[in-house]
């Protein structure tokens, strides 16, 4: 801009327009001479040599004023953006861009940027531009994207988003509208989306749906509400599993598990494995509401027909066990019936008895020579001192109880009910492609609403480790995984799926508020450092919150910012009091900063975002409003004006009204621009720098 590459020059980019007044003097001069050369006897050559010198720099000097003036001119902010499904479609099917996606209109933020945005904040143009709305928006700072003159399409390569996405934004700032873009175009390329999202906006839902059916998949989209049980699919979160561990893994995963509440959590997974285990050794398929059942009711009629599976699968020579069991067993139902007849009640239930009987006949004359792990572990769970079972699985009851009643259970044991509605599990849904809505409903019920997401994540963990291990790489298929409030859903999985997602062809794009939210989430900064080590790619909105700020100011490159001090003295000598001097001092210093500044965070627009690619590039962009067409676009700029209209109307002292809105005509502009051939960067040589990082 006006920083060259020397060293040593500088120049305040937010002066006064010099050039324009330089310009307005030549303009003055031109007619002076015209003048004079009329109204004078003097020769005219003169007059003219003089006139036409005026002009020439004069047009020289309004050259430069131009770009003075639509460089202060681009402080005042740009408008909202548009573009549409098809423009997504577009975008999508570039031939000259089939490894990469879209991410806006912007400019690569360097060195230059910085400075000029140094310069601005100790300038008197902030506070002209704070006071004057400043912006095109009605919250955040204008200013900001006019460090740059052009900007041109944004491209981030594919590659890149297999390191996952980190996406930072207070509510509002535009964090919706990202994922919007970005799933359209992930859509348009035949790929599939999984969306979980705690709130449950319609919103976002319903414009996954308008992309399946801009691009004719309408069938392929599916989606899952508790609050809309009659409408939404079912979800078998225990279908996916190589290891029945993991099945106890995936549920005492919603439990707390720090300090005094860790050996109540591994109780309950030693109780849900071992039932697990007999059950599959009973061809019987675990599910929450069968677990929840043996673990509230007891293991008696599980323990009978785990022992005689067992016995059924033994070598044909030890077949007498079985006639052996059931005599014993018909022998106590004659008994009992004997009790009944008699109208005596037995001290011990029937099924009680039976499953001691099993119990004792599989110790003394299986376990010896046959032993089975699945067996021991159910006796444990049978034998153990019923007083102290209970008080051990005080946490995991009402967990499973929030997972399994009322239409809950239908919606995530569909197996166990005459369920007409459609069923799906993870695996599924990842391995033919769907675009996957999963609604937490976490505003009316956020306990189950994020212990629902925490399931569903850590299924797709599971998911992530089979194609892992089992699956060629080459015939992998991405999955795109986007995760709004994702404090709402972390758990141990989730930091395994960030681990596993890459190479299991998962990119994870996971948006937060702030990321003291992971800390508080996960009991502390080392488990939430783990989840931000293992995300490349970060993408940050308007943020308030200090630490997010320092975070993520750290993890952008450093540069260099040079400033001028002055300095001024006077000096004299005692014995001469006439005689005295004075000084002027000014020099031009160096300075280490980040390239994007922490307090910047806070005033970026609505919209508008600073994001650092993986492979070193820092990018400053602005997000289109993706609408289904391009008569949609006068509506929402019309719905968008009557929000700040009203928002004037509640505070007539904001100047929103004035300029915190532009919806010109440059909107649609901008969308005939996103029809020309994009680049990264303003010059050809910045493109090809950011390409061969």
């Amino acid at each position: 801009m006006a920083f060259n590459s020397d060293g040593y020059s500088y120049e305040m980019p937010w002066r006064q327009n010099f050039e324009a007044r330089a310009t307005l003097g030549y303009l003055a001069g031109i007619v002076a001479a015209g003048v004079c050369s009329v109204t004078t006897p003097m020769p005219a050559a003169p007059f003219l040599w003089m006139g036409a010198f005026c002009a020439a720099s004069g047009v020289w000097c309004a050259v430069g004023a131009y770009r003075v003036w639509r460089r202060v001119k681009l402080l005042k902010g740009y408008p909202f953006s548009f573009a549409t499904v098809e423009d997504m479609k577009e975008k999508a099917h570039d031939s000259r861009h089939q490894d990469e996606q879209y991410i806006g209109r912007g400019f690569i933020w360097e060195n230059r940027h910085a400075q000029a945005a140094f310069e601005i904040t100790k300038s008197d143009y902030y506070t002209t531009f704070i006071s004057d709305g400043g912006c095109a928006h009605n919250f955040g700072m204008g200013w900001l994207h006019g460090m740059e003159p052009k900007e041109t399409d944004l491209w981030q390569l594919l590659a890149h988003t297999n390191g996952h996405t980190l996406i930072t934004g207070v509510p509002g700032s535009g964090k919706t509208r990202l994922f919007d873009m970005l799933i359209s175009q992930a859509i348009s390329r035949g790929e599939g989306v999984i969306i979980i999202d705690p709130k449950g906006d319609k919103e976002l839902r319903s414009n996954a749906l308008r992309a399946c059916k801009a691009n004719g998949i309408e069938h392929r989209f599916i989606w899952f509400h508790p609050a809309h049980p009659d409408e939404s699919v079912a979800l078998d979160p225990l279908k996916n599993f190589t290891r029945s561990t993991e099945i106890a893994s995936r549920i005492t995963s919603l439990m707390p598990s720090e300090g005094s509440s860790s050996s109540f959590s591994s109780f309950a997974w030693n109780v849900l494995s071992s039932i697990s285990d007999a059950m599959i050794l009973c061809d019987e398929k675990p599910s929450l509401v069968k677990l929840r059942g043996y673990v509230e009711n007891g293991v008696d009629e599980l323990l009978c027909r785990a022992v005689r599976s067992y016995l059924e699968h033994l070598p044909p020579e030890q077949k007498d066990y079985l006639d052996e069991l059931d005599d014993k067993i018909d022998r106590l139902e004659r008994a009992y019936e004997g009790l009944k007849a008699q109208n005596k009640t037995p001290t011990v239930p029937l099924h009680r008895r039976k499953a001691e009987i099993h119990a004792e006949y599989y110790k003394e004359n299986v376990a010896k020579d046959h032993p089975s792990r699945e067996l021991s572990g159910l006796l444990s769970i049978f034998e153990h001192d019923q007083a102290h079972f209970s008080k051990m699985i005080t946490n995991l009851l009402p967990l499973l109880g929030m997972l399994t009643n009322g239409k809950m259970g239908e919606l995530l044991s569909p197996d166990d009910f005459p369920n007409p509605r459609p069923k799906f599990d993870s695996s599924s849904i990842v391995n033919e492609q769907f675009v996957f809505w999963l609604g937490l409903d976490s505003l009316s019920d956020a306990e189950v609403g994020q212990r629902v997401g925490a399931l569903i994540l850590s299924d797709l963990a599971s998911v992530a480790g089979a194609r892992f291990n089992f699956v060629d790489p080459d015939k992998m298929r991405p999955v795109n995984i986007f995760v709004d409030e994702a404090a709402e859903v972390l758990n141990e999985p989730f930091i395994q799926l960030l681990n596993k997602g890459r190479g299991a062809a998962l990119r994870l794009y996971v948006a937060t508020q702030t990321i003291a939210d992971f800390a508080a989430k996960m009991g502390g900064a080392d488990k939430a450092n783990q989840i931000l080590g293992n995300i490349n790619n970060k993408f940050a909105l308007r943020t308030t919150d200090l630490s997010t700020q320092k975070y993520l100011s750290e993890h952008m490159p450093k540069t260099v910012i040079r400033y001028v001090t002055r300095g001024q003295g006077v000096g004299g000598a005692l014995d001469k009091p006439l005689m005295h001097s004075g000084h002027l001092t000014e020099s031009l210093m160096e300075k280490e900063v980040p390239l994007f500044a922490p307090q910047f965070y806070a005033l970026l627009p609505n919209l508008e975002y600073l994001a650092f690619i993986s492979g070193g590039t820092t990018v400053k962009g602005r997000i289109p409003i993706v609408v289904e067409n391009k008569e949609k676009i006068k509506e929402v700029r019309e719905r968008i004006e009557e929000t700040y209209r009203e928002i004037n109307s509640v505070n007539p002292e904001s100047k929103a009204g004035q300029h915190g809105v532009k919806l010109e005509d440059e909107d649609m502009k901008s969308l005939e621009e996103m029809t020309e051939a994009p680049s990264w960067a303003v010059r050809e040589p910045q493109s090809d720098k950011m390409r061969r990082n």
